[in-house]
């Protein structure tokens, strides 16, 4: 399985099968059941300083969840909330567990410095729906969290 992104928003899990011809694969995404024709160049060849990866499981389970559901595949959610005063040695998949005892985690994102990678002490997270997100604010915000007192506020753009 390789995770190559075929638009600008939309992230496959692929399989390939070679057809006779020695140019072209047919691509086959294992979380919609999309099939495409691709020269193997295009598959095989990345830019300098590029690598493939294989997408976090926890991508993979909201991916399917929207084909599930109907939505586009790059659906995150409704609720995008500013969460401050972490802890430094938080993760991201500290968050998701933590946000998801409350309701349905679309995406978390801790902010780190540029240049050095150390975090900044926030994160935004997005929730699938506003009700999950008032949930988890009323729930989490002024809670310990990793020795610290989180606050949770809704973003703004």
């Amino acid at each position: 399985v390789v995770i190559v992104t075929h638009t600008a928003t939309l992230t496959h899990s692929l399989t390939h099968s070679y057809c006779h011809s020695s140019h072209f694969s047919r691509l086959h995404c294992t979380i919609c059941g999309n099939s495409w024709f691709q020269t193997r160049e295009r598959i095989m060849t990345l830019r300098d300083n590029f690598e493939l990866i294989d997408l976090p499981q926890m991508d993979r389970d909201r991916i399917a969840l929207n084909m599930r559901e109907g939505k586009l595949a790059n659906y995150i959610g409704e609720a995008k909330l500013y969460v401050s005063n972490l802890s430094f040695d938080v993760t991201e998949q500290d968050l998701y567990q933590e946000f998801s005892q409350h309701g349905k985690v679309g995406e978390t994102n801790i902010v780190y410095e540029n240049g050095t990678g150390r975090p900044r002490g926030f994160a935004f997270i997005t929730m699938r729906s506003l009700e999950d997100g008032k949930r988890v604010t009323e729930a989490l915000d002024g809670a310990q969290f990793h020795g610290r007192e989180l606050r949770i506020k809704e973003a703004t753009s």
